[in-house]
């Protein structure tokens, strides 16, 4: 079986997993690279040092450490998948290091843009909602797209809690303050 055959396969698999159409895309996107190089050889004659060369390669090319990251964490799922599926009989994927992330630090939020957002808000036509999604988001820490969720059900402004459902269909119930419970009342 070809390498390019052997992804077509994982797609499928991965698909019957379930994911987002976006999930779908990211793999498609990390592996174009790897199906270049290799799409066109029988996955038996993929060697870790074949490989290994590949990362060498994804290295020296002028993306974020995120991005290398991320290209060879893929190609080491391919491998892995294939050897679980017994398509292949070395599990090389193991030996192949994950190369390490940065640390960085958290991201916070300067006040003087909080204060800054919360000015605009005050000067606009619909300022009343614009206030209560920045203290809302300021106050849970919830994504966006977790807000954008949210039903009025969802929303207990007595007990200052509310429930969000995030990245991955994971729900979770986020705490506000009082000042957020009064704009959203508002």
């Amino acid at each position: 079986m070809k390498v390019e055959e052997a992804v077509e396969k994982f797609y499928v698999a991965l698909e019957a997993d379930g994911p987002k159409a976006a999930t779908l895309k990211w793999y498609r996107h990390r592996l174009a690279r790897f199906l270049k190089a290799f799409g066109e050889r029988e996955v038996s004659s993929v060697s870790i040092d074949d490989v290994r060369a590949y990362i060498v390669t994804l290295r020296g090319l002028d993306c974020s450490a995120h991005s290398f990251f991320s290209m060879v964490r893929v190609v080491r799922r391919v491998f892995k998948w294939l050897y679980e599926e017994r398509r292949i009989d070395d599990g090389f994927c193991k030996r192949i290091k994950a190369p390490k992330l940065p640390q960085l630090p958290s991201k916070a939020v300067d006040i003087a843009d909080v204060r800054a957002m919360l000015k605009v808000a005050a000067g606009s036509p619909i300022g009343k909602r614009d206030k209560a999604i920045v203290l809302f988001l300021l106050d849970t820490g919830c994504r966006v797209g977790g807000l954008c969720g949210m039903r009025t059900r969802d929303v207990d402004l007595k007990a200052g809690t509310a429930l969000v459902m995030e990245k991955g269909g994971k729900v979770r119930t986020v705490l506000f303050g009082e000042a957020t419970a009064e704009a959203i009342w508002a």
